[in-house]
């Protein structure tokens, strides 16, 4: 089964667009790594807490229905994505986040 992906540069500019909300964002680094640097507004569920973390993300998921996982390639996003479809979760697409600046794009 393929799992739908934004690429970084995609996902800047939604965040950055003005005119729709912005996606929830889950990083799913480890803190350590979150703390060097992530994404503003991201919400760090490391991968290894992600299946203790199943009732919690099922309500963001049921309340907030434009979410992205990040990690830094996107490996860790897809294995997040693939433990919340065994958990019967909707799954939400994933992004790496190495290529990220750190800057929104300018309002247009």
């Amino acid at each position: 089964m393929t799992t739908p992906t934004v690429d970084a540069p995609t996902l800047a500019e939604r965040l950055g667009n003005n005119s729709d909300p912005d996606p929830t964002l889950i990083d799913v680094r480890t803190p350590s790594e979150f703390e060097a640097g992530h994404i503003p507004g991201a919400v760090n569920v490391p991968l290894d807490e992600l299946k203790g973390s199943l009732d919690e993300l099922r309500t963001v998921l049921d309340d907030h229905h434009d979410v992205v996982l990040v990690c830094r390639s996107g490996a860790r996003a897809g294995q997040a994505q693939e433990a919340l479809q065994a958990a019967g979760l909707s799954s939400p697409p994933s992004s790496p986040a190495a290529s990220w600046t750190g800057r929104r794009p300018a309002a247009r």
